[in-house]
């Protein structure tokens, strides 16, 4: 947990401030109980709240096993599958010391309390002690973006079977028992958040504890409207303009000479269209050029950063945020003050682990074609189930021969951190190089090849990503 919405940090005094006054919540409330008494004193973020981010994935885990973390809710994620080091949590945790100096030793998510949300069994439910039946994506409204700045709106197609609901739903359910009895101000929390008292996302009737409609559309619209007030002049709180702007002199630097140079926080430059924009074409990629609420009007960028009078250009960009003598340029990167662009240089990493005598052989993981992910869907597919019906590791032939192993035998494969048994094949779906070994993550058979049980979960420093792909192992008959 270190991000707003619109890529903001929740390490950012600024972004806090700004997203406060986008959500009409109290100045500072994102900042929590000033439980070190140093509210105005403090820069460096050391009191409750938002200020300091939450742990990622790979550490919730670790957490988790060790009865540090012990509650857990998750969506739509098959962790029981995809998470590395599945022996870790999944089984009986080695003794270890906590941070309490006592000595522990506990089950992962067998001791933690488990809640999921899904929309078909996985192995990640068999583990839970609560299921949330969630309709699936064709099943209710959303919106959704990708890594090329497109934002869609997929329509509700299906109702959901049975009990099934719409996430949005459940979360708002539990959030409205979670926040009984909470204030913000002299005003009931959920009521400022999600209700008759808030700025602009009145969608739950906090009286009957249901959405104030039954339309779908006019929830989501609801929702994205507050939501583009990040990025759009059109729907941004007076308030938070003033933050973006740094029109109060707060967020900037002041030289030795007493020259202040301003902290615009150019929120525009990622601006999103009204919710109908969206309907109407397949996505929009951002930053949209277009005034108003005439969804019409909007246009997408393809080429950010990019000056020039082809359509799908960011010119509009280019002169709103750079100096004139610039506008004629076919490129400035004008989000950043000396309007040029990053580029993080990093040292070389090794490997956490690398091949010796014990464990000789890199294992590498990842997709194929058929399945994706961890099958929960494909896998119900016969013609997808039927083209790739187990995951199978691919060997080298000189290693295969060497380890006196044949096509179609099974293989018990270890590594310092667990063990799975998996059928050896030279056909060729990979054809890994001498010394590497690569299987499919999908196939959840715990007792069988159920890959993540024995992938290390070491993982980079800075963006948290676990390396599936270096897991020093050996491989002997089963």
């Amino acid at each position: 947990m270190h991000r707003l919405p619109a890529d903001l940090l929740t390490a950012n005094a600024q972004h806090r401030r700004f997203t406060e006054a986008c959500w009409g919540l109290p100045n500072m409330f994102l900042d929590g109980p000033n439980t070190d008494q140093s509210a105005t004193t403090d820069p460096a973020g050391l009191d409750d709240g938002l200020k300091l981010a939450g742990m990622h994935t790979t550490a919730i885990f670790r957490n988790l096993s060790k009865g540090v973390i012990k509650f857990l809710w998750s969506a739509h994620n098959n962790w029981a599958v995809s998470m590395p080091n599945l022996t870790r949590f999944l089984g009986k945790t080695p003794q270890h010391t906590t941070a309490g100096g006592a000595t522990s030793t506990t089950q992962g998510v067998i001791d933690g309390f488990i809640v999921v949300n899904e929309v078909y069994p996985t192995l990640s439910t068999q583990y839970a002690d609560v299921v949330l039946p969630a309709a699936m994506w064709i099943e209710r409204e959303g919106q959704f973006g990708n890594a090329e700045r497109r934002t869609s709106v997929f329509e509700k197609a299906l109702n959901p079977p049975g009990e099934a609901m719409w996430d949005a739903w459940i979360m708002l359910k539990v959030a409205q028992k979670v926040l009984e009895g909470e204030k913000i101000g002299d005003k009931d929390a959920m009521s400022v958040l999600f209700g008759a008292d808030s700025q602009n996302c009145n969608i739950w009737d906090t009286a009957k504890g249901d959405f104030v409609t039954d339309d779908q559309r006019a929830i989501s619209r609801t929702v994205w409207e507050e939501y583009i007030g990040f990025t759009n002049y059109d729907f941004m709180p007076e308030a938070a303009k003033a933050i973006d702007s740094d029109a109060e002199n707060k967020f900037g630097t002041t030289a030795e000479d007493g020259t202040y140079t301003k902290a615009p926080m150019k929120m525009e430059a990622k601006r999103l269209a009204p919710y109908d924009a969206y309907l109407d074409r397949h996505g929009i990629t951002w930053p949209v050029r277009g005034t108003g609420t005439t969804w019409s009007s909007y246009k997408g960028t393809k080429w950010r950063f990019s000056n020039g009078s082809v359509d799908g250009m960011d010119s509009d960009g280019v002169k709103q945020y750079s100096p004139a003598e610039r506008h004629g340029d076919d490129v400035v990167f004008y989000k950043t003050p000396a309007l040029k662009p990053k580029v993080v240089f990093r040292p070389y990493e090794p490997p956490a682990e690398e091949p010796d005598s014990e464990y000789p052989y890199f294992f590498c993981t990842g997709r194929l074609l058929e399945h994706w992910h961890t099958g929960s869907m494909t896998r119900r597919v016969p013609e997808l189930n039927n083209a790739l019906p187990e995951a199978l590791l691919d060997v080298n032939p000189a290693d295969l021969s060497a380890l006196g192993l044949k096509d179609g035998d099974m293989a018990k494969v270890t590594s310092r951190h667990g063990s799975f048994t998996i059928k050896v094949s030279t056909a060729g779906r990979t054809t890994p190089p001498k010394g590497v070994v690569f299987a499919p993550f999908f196939d959840d058979n715990a007792n069988g090849a159920l890959i993540n049980l024995a992938v290390h979960d070491y993982f980079d420093p800075l963006s948290k990503e676990p390396d599936y792909k270096k897991t020093c192992v050996k491989i002997e008959k089963a």
